[in-house]
């Protein structure tokens, strides 16, 4: 059975966002290779997962591509909604792809997650990307 999570957000006094997405993971995969805990790393890793996530949502085809660098760090990241879903339930279904992997992964040198409604990934080095939805 999906879960499908409903999740409202009060932003300010008077926006209300709603959305029904189904988040059940379908896979998951870390990169076995740490990172040193706020190092230019881990700046870089949030940098370039915040870049995907906002610009995702927002973009026509629900597919970007980020490139982020933090000192000696450089990640590439990779964020991807299926078609059809609304730019509020593309940024719910990214949020919690970041949730699922910094659960999993924190610390580690890449990972990537396909939930039901979307993927997201990041890597040290420049990927192919993946098949489109």
């Amino acid at each position: 059975m999906p879960l499908v999570v409903k999740i409202v957000l009060f932003l300010g006094t008077i926006t209300c966002i709603s959305a029904s997405v189904d988040v059940s993971i379908r896979q998951r995969y870390c990169n076995s290779q740490s990172i040193d805990q706020n190092s230019d790393a881990d700046t870089a890793i949030t940098e370039v997962l915040h870049d995907v996530i906002d610009r995702t949502s927002s973009s026509p085809r629900y597919d970007v591509v980020s490139k982020k660098e933090h000192g000696s760090a450089t990640f590439w990241a990779e964020g991807i909604c299926g078609y059809g879903m609304t730019s509020n339930d593309c940024y719910i279904c990214k949020t919690m792809a970041w949730f699922y992997l910094d659960e999993d992964c924190r610390l580690k040198a890449g990972g990537r997650i396909t939930l039901a409604a979307c993927k997201l990934r990041y890597e040290t080095y420049r990927f192919d990307l993946d098949g489109r939805w």
